[in-house]
Parts: C-alpha cells; sequence; structure tokens
C-alpha cells in the first residue's frame, strides 16, 4: 500500500560516468507498507543522473516499531563513523533514510559521489 511519493535532488561532487561534478539530478522517492510483519515498510530511490546510464538508487525495507506519528531516535553507521538520527515522525525518518544512504555512497577512493540537495513528500502532509 502506497503512503507517500516525494521528490530527492542531488549533485555530484565527484564525476559520475561521464556526468561532471556539479551536476544536479531529481529523482523520486515512495514510501509503502510492504504487508509483513517484521519488515513492514519500503523506501524505494530512484535518480537519474544526466546521460549516465546507470540510476543511482535503492530499495530500503525497515520496520516503524511505533505509531508512525511517533518519533524515533537511532544510530546508524555514516561515512565510517556512526551518527544519531532523530525522527519527528515515520515520514522524516524515511527522508532522512534516504538523505543517508545516497550521501554515503562512495567512489573506489573513498570520496563522498553526492550532496542531497532537497528531499520531501509531495502532498498528503
Amino acid at each position: 500500500m502506497l503512503l507517500r511519493r516525494g521528490v530527492i535532488e542531488v549533485e555530484t561532487l565527484r564525476r559520475y560516468g561521464r556526468v561532471p561534478p556539479g551536476t544536479r539530478a531529481r529523482g523520486s522517492l515512495t514510501l509503502s507498507r510492504t504487508g509483513s510483519s517484521y519488515l513492514g515498510y519500503c523506501l524505494k530511490i530512484h535518480i537519474q543522473v544526466g546521460s549516465d546510464p546507470r540510476p543511482v538508487g535503492c530499495e530500503i525495507h525497515f520496520e516503524w516499531d511505533r505509531a508512525e506519528s511517533v518519533p524515533l531516535t537511532w544510530w546508524t553507521a555514516f561515512r565510517g563513523g556512526c551518527v544519531k538520527v532523530e525522527a519527528r515522525d515515520l515520514f522524516d525518518g524515511a527522508i532522512q533514510q534516504a538523505t543517508l544512504h545516497i550521501e554515503d555512497q562512495s567512489t573506489r577512493k573513498g570520496h563522498q559521489r553526492f550532496r542531497v540537495t532537497r528531499a520531501e513528500w509531495q502532498g498528503g502532509e
């Protein structure tokens, strides 16, 4: 069951295939319920960066063990360390997970590849 659709915009910090640094790209976010009692939510991210044929994105399955409107705090691995994530509700938590996932992508030499410039839900708020 689809809960929300959103938009995510990124900027390349390093070359991505034939796409130069500084290129901006726009993609989509979708958050839905999976029907599973264990990992009940699915966040899909899809971004097409310039003319590069490889889309950036993923599918993240996670559990939100409380009401959708209740805040949650957790620790997660990020860029070789840990960060504390504080989310106001399920939808804010999903945006933060998307941002951390995209910004955690690195080049072979370990340099950050993308910066998220905007991520937000469309309607339904």
